[in-house]
């Protein structure tokens, strides 16, 4: 288990197929990202790879993931996995 959680993020400029689109645009356009995540555990010594697909209809736009984790009063970091996943609604820039 990673001892924070991460965020992969895919930039919207000029070089993204999403580029200038709408989030009609996008839904119309049955727009379809894959996910592929490579590491390794070191107990069992071998490479483990994670695939996803994730279509239109399951995205969410305007949000930004909330951090699932903190600093207690020691200075221990904490985290909470039944806050992963969760998100604040945020303005389009």
């Amino acid at each position: 288990m990673f001892p924070t959680s991460w965020i992969i993020n895919h930039p919207i400029d000029e070089e993204s197929a999403l580029f200038e689109r709408t989030a009609e645009e996008i839904q119309k356009m049955d727009v379809e990202v894959f996910v592929t995540l490579k590491g390794f555990d070191d107990v069992f010594s071998q490479t483990i790879y994670s695939r996803q697909s994730y279509i239109a209809d399951q995205f969410v736009f305007g949000a930004k993931f909330k951090r699932p984790f903190y600093l207690d009063a020691s200075g221990k970091l904490i985290m909470d996995i039944t806050k992963v996943g969760e998100y604040d609604k945020v303005a389009l820039s």
